[in-house]
């Protein structure tokens, strides 16, 4: 009888997961870690100490699948929010933090609306009670270095999307025997590397085994049956050939029912993975995209039948994390999501790490403490500008938007006066030095007379009119020097008085933008 082992990964540094290992100039990362990389994982610790029958059972013929790992959020676990959920054009998909209730499943007998146009839910992650996750990212690019002269290589020009530090993920094995899990878990607990670029600054991470949480249980047919497809899934025909509109007894055997196509949801994707062992690419895989929703009609199946769909998932290469479903959740039967349980919750009870209090104190690990302590101030610094920035962000599309600036004008303080306050900030880290040299009213750098497009620029924020030095000032008012330095760096990296410097910020600095249609 299988026996599953859950886990948690918790990433120390930023992680790359690409989607293609193809060499290209800009790599598309991964919002989740996929259970292929898990595979390799174990696979690299195990594979020569077994013996070939023992390989091909654990890693290759599906009986052992490596699950996708998904965001924890409020200590559940989030899962791909469905491809039947619309929102309507204009309105947003969540409202503080959590799945907007105006939402529409169209999986169901769900009449459109003429006069309203829908938008589909095409990525992100919810919890059972509506919590949605946000997976933090960001971009880095990097040139290779010619291994003869020791320069930059010309033509070498490339950027990575990585996932970022301090983030936790969840994910399970499925196991054939109780000795393969201890094998397995023996290996997989403790720091590891994972993705690309793991030599340098990347790929730490930190797996911890966890208790069983609770799992969704199989909910009976009545002539109709909804699948969620909770990962990619490669599903062949009856005659064996890939196919995006599979039969249901084309998932199950002896089961039947046929695919309703006009409620039903499918995305699809293709996946051409390296095979390390023969330095080349496996065979292209066509798949049905995570978030999938295929609905069937005419349903003939057994309780058994529903329990190996839910415990096994469909299709192929399930030892990669492929095929994982859910069978009948809760919001299938909504047509408004408005109750608080969307699906069966997927509980993840986990203690963070504690330290020793009875540890021996020696130079080198007052200095390991040190540079963790460091670590975390930096951490913070940069959470703390990327909030100020974020808000400076906003102050200027909204002040554009009541003084109907054309997003082709530069408006607002350029890049040479960011330059300025850094150059200040530089040279003086006493505030009561500095802060003069920005506000002073006839000497300062921020001062607003006589700049009416820049520091002077005035709007109605809803309470009364606000000038953009004095925002300035209040974003800054609790802010550290350090803080203040790591914000100024972004300041004058990205010119946000420049439209395209919003937009560049926004995707790499991973900053959401306010939409002209909820500016007041």
């Amino acid at each position: 009888m299988k026996t599953r082992l859950f886990y948690t990964l918790t990433t120390i540094d930023p992680i790359i997961v690409s989607q293609s290992s193809a060499s290209t100039n800009n790599h598309q990362g991964l919002d989740y870690i996929p259970g292929s990389a898990l595979l390799g994982l174990v696979a690299s610790r195990l594979y020569s100490e077994l013996t070939e029958t023992q390989t091909w059972e654990l890693f290759h013929n599906g009986e052992v699948q490596f699950s996708s790992a998904y965001p924890v959020v409020e200590q559940q676990l989030s899962l791909p929010i469905p491809a039947s959920w619309h929102v309507a054009k204009g309105e947003a998909m969540t409202v503080n933090d959590r799945i907007n209730p105006m939402l529409q499943n169209q999986a169901l007998d769900f009449t459109r609306d003429e006069n309203i146009q829908y938008k589909q839910c095409r990525q992100g992650y919810v919890t059972a009670n509506g919590a949605v996750a946000v997976v933090k990212q960001g971009v880095v690019t990097k040139t290779a270095l010619d291994r003869h002269t020791g320069s930059v290589k010309e033509g070498s020009l490339f950027s990575y999307s990585f996932l970022d530090a301090q983030q936790t993920f969840m994910g399970w094995i499925d196991c054939v025997s109780a000795d393969d899990k201890s094998a397995i878990e023996t290996v997989l607990a403790g720091t590891h590397r994972l993705g690309r670029s793991r030599g340098s600054e990347f790929g730490r991470v930190s797996i911890e085994c966890i208790d069983a949480p609770q799992w969704p249980t199989a909910q009976p047919a009545q002539n109709r049956l909804v699948l969620w497809c909770l990962s990619d899934c490669q599903c062949l025909n009856s005659i064996g050939l890939p196919t995006y509109s599979p039969q249901l007894n084309d998932l199950v055997t002896g089961a039947s029912g046929n695919l309703n196509t006009s409620q039903s949801f499918i995305r699809t994707t293709t996946v051409s993975r390296f095979n390390q062992k023969r330095q080349g690419f496996d065979s292209e895989q066509a798949l049905i995209a995570k978030g999938s929703v295929l609905v069937f009609d005419g349903v003939t199946i057994t309780d058994e039948q529903l329990v190996l769909l839910t415990t096994n998932g469909i299709g192929l290469n399930r030892q990669q994390g492929l095929g994982w479903v859910m069978v009948n959740p809760a919001w299938a039967s909504q047509e408004s999501l408005t109750t608080d349980v969307l699906f069966s919750p997927i509980k993840c009870q986990y203690a963070p790490e504690q330290k020793s209090s009875t540890a021996v104190q020696t130079p080198l690990m007052a200095w390991v403490e040190r540079q963790q302590h460091l670590q975390h101030s930096a951490i913070n610094n940069v959470k703390k500008a990327k909030l100020a920035f974020s808000g400076l962000m906003s102050d200027l599309q909204a002040a554009r938007a009541y003084n109907h600036i054309a997003d082709s004008y530069e408006f607002g303080p350029s890049s040479s006066q960011w330059r300025r306050i850094a150059d200040v900030l530089r040279h003086n880290s006493d505030e009561v030095t500095w802060k003069p040299a920005l506000f002073d009213s006839k000497h300062g750098i921020c001062k607003t007379d006589g700049d009416d497009f820049g520091w002077g620029i005035t709007w109605d924020n809803g309470q009364g009119f606000v000038d953009f030095a004095g925002q300035f000032n209040a974003h800054i008012a609790l802010m550290t020097v350090s803080e203040m330095r790591e914000l100024l760096e972004m300041l004058c990296r990205y010119d946000i008085s420049q439209s395209y410097g919003v937009k560049q910020a926004s995707i790499e600095l991973n900053i959401p933008l306010v939409s002209k249609e909820h500016i007041a």
